[in-house]
């Protein structure tokens, strides 16, 4: 009999350190043997904080003027903004605008997702490399491609998109975090088919596809046991990720959340930790 294994999953974090701290905190607090982090890692905007005379500082942020001084006071308005999701960003006035009309804003959003995103990985190998605890994470398809050589390159943890891993002794992983087409032209995004062909590819390699674990972005639905009846046509979706021959194991998307899970790893976690979450406040201040 497989040993059940207990698994921290989390998705969408968009950005946010403080969700990203939460997600760190929570897996030894849960008590998880396994953490994965889903895709969707970067944010979503620049917020500019503009320079003005005196070493004053200026910016309107979430419905709330500030203005503040170098120092303390701009360090906390920063943290501030990084824990939303939002990049930060000491800009000269006009520079924003000016970036934007000769086309390099786009490669300064990228920076400062990159270092956001570096920032994460070091913390991660700080709280999680001295309990041994295993680190799994990949893009979503708002995640720009270039971050993926920094989770190739982590200093802990393993990047999971496209491999088929062993989480234990028992239990495999595969994970895609390309979504089907959307109406918002995302970084990350293919035709139906092509997540159909990615999904089956990797479940080929499977030792067990009936206790594995599927982490992918696009919506699921419940997975058709092959030994229950193993002659069953796909279900009747839009996506045609579900039509995939692999149809067995569990589902780890933002949607699926952990089905059947009397027969695989026990899952806690959450989509999308959000900043005004009641969780207990050690989980999200440290």
């Amino acid at each position: 009999m497989a040993r059940k294994t207990k698994v921290y999953f989390a998705t969408d974090v968009h950005g946010s350190s403080k969700c990203f701290r939460k997600f760190l905190n929570a897996g030894p607090v849960y008590g998880a043997d396994v953490m994965i982090l889903g895709g969707d890692v970067a944010g979503k905007a620049i917020q500019a904080i503009i320079r003005g005379p005196g070493g004053t500082h200026h910016c309107s942020f979430i419905g709330s003027d500030y203005e503040v001084a170098d120092g303390p006071d701009l360090e906390a308005l920063e943290k501030l903004i990084a824990d939303h999701g939002y990049y930060p960003y000491r800009a000269d006035p006009g520079e924003l605008e000016a970036r934007h009309a000769d086309g390099t804003l786009d490669t300064l959003f990228v920076q400062l997702m990159k270092e956001r995103l570096a920032a994460w990985l070091a913390l991660a190998d700080e709280r999680l490399r001295p309990a041994g605890k295993p680190l799994y994470f990949m893009l979503g398809n708002d995640d720009p491609i270039e971050l993926k050589e920094l989770l190739d390159a982590a200093p802990w943890g393993q990047q999971a998109e496209g491999k088929v891993l062993w989480l234990d002794d028992d239990h495999e992983m595969i994970s895609w975090g390309y979504s089907n087409i959307t109406p918002w032209h995302s970084y990350r995004e293919q035709p139906e088919e092509l997540i159909r062909e990615s999904i089956d590819r990797m479940a080929a390699g499977l030792t067990h596809p009936d206790r594995a674990i599927v982490s992918r972005m696009s919506p699921v639905a419940r997975p058709v046991m092959p030994e229950k009846n193993p002659h069953a046509s796909a279900p009747n979706t839009t996506s045609g990720m579900r039509r995939s021959r692999y149809e067995s194991g569990i589902d780890a998307s933002p949607r699926g959340r952990g089905e059947d899970q009397s027969r695989h790893p026990r899952f806690v976690g959450c989509q999308a930790a959000t900043v005004g979450c009641r969780c207990a406040q050690a989980l999200c201040s440290s």
